[in-house]
């Protein structure tokens, strides 16, 4: 008798997931209500999101996207290749900088060259914006337009970053490590925190037309 393999008794779906986290969030802001830390619960919130993102994704990449591999690898191809054409596009017509191509590295006539692969397409960064802002509380009227907002924020950092580097390859070669990985990393983060520190004080705020809780004073007193 052929033995057959047993099926997976379960499988999380994205609505499974998007359910349990967001009960998670939830619960985490129910505590610090009670314990009366409201000033703490958004950027505790903010940090471990990301965290979970960051480790998240290493684990992810590392197995090469699982079951999502058809669909994130041809998109992180995709940004690569965008990355370098648009990169190259300003290197040579705004910025007149000599250069030659082979394959996706840019040839420098002072013998430099910089390479720009997987790891430059700003895919991780881009995944860490949409799914921070996907999870985090807030309306989703806004978030409609402000993760495109972000997402295309972060496209143009990458592509500043390759230029930026490229004309320190004319300049100061020397610095190329330092400034790649101390400035330039980094870069990417503030500007998430930036991006969340307006939609937490601006966009997710209800407004007092808005929120029928809060009634705004009138500024004119009506003498009988």
């Amino acid at each position: 008798m052929a033995q057959t393999r047993p099926e997976c008794i379960f499988m999380p779906t994205r609505e499974t997931f998007f359910v349990k986290t967001n009960l998670l969030l939830k619960g985490i802001l129910r505590w610090f209500k009670r314990y009366r830390l409201d000033s703490l619960k958004g950027v505790a919130l903010f940090v471990l999101i990301t965290i979970a993102i960051h480790y998240g994704f290493i684990y992810w990449a590392g197995i090469r996207y699982g079951f999502a591999r058809g669909v994130f690898e041809p998109l992180e191809e995709f940004l690569t290749t965008q990355v370098f054409l648009q990169s190259q596009w300003f290197i040579r017509q705004i910025c007149s900088i000599e250069t030659y191509a082979i394959g996706k590295v840019l040839f420098f006539s002072n013998h430099t060259h910089i390479t720009i692969n997987i790891g430059c397409s700003g895919f991780k960064q881009i995944l860490h914006f949409a799914v921070l802002f996907m999870v985090f509380p807030g309306p989703w009227q806004k978030k409609l337009w402000f993760i495109p907002l972000g997402l295309l924020g972060i496209h143009l950092i990458n592509v500043s970053r390759i230029v930026g580097l490229s004309l320190l390859l004319q300049e100061k070669p020397e610095y190329f490590s330092t400034v790649h990985d101390n400035f330039f990393r980094p870069l990417f983060y503030i500007f998430i925190f930036g991006m969340w520190v307006w939609w937490t004080e601006r966009l997710a705020k209800p407004t007092q037309l808005n929120n029928p809780r809060i009634m705004p004073e009138p500024s004119v007193k009506i003498q009988p």
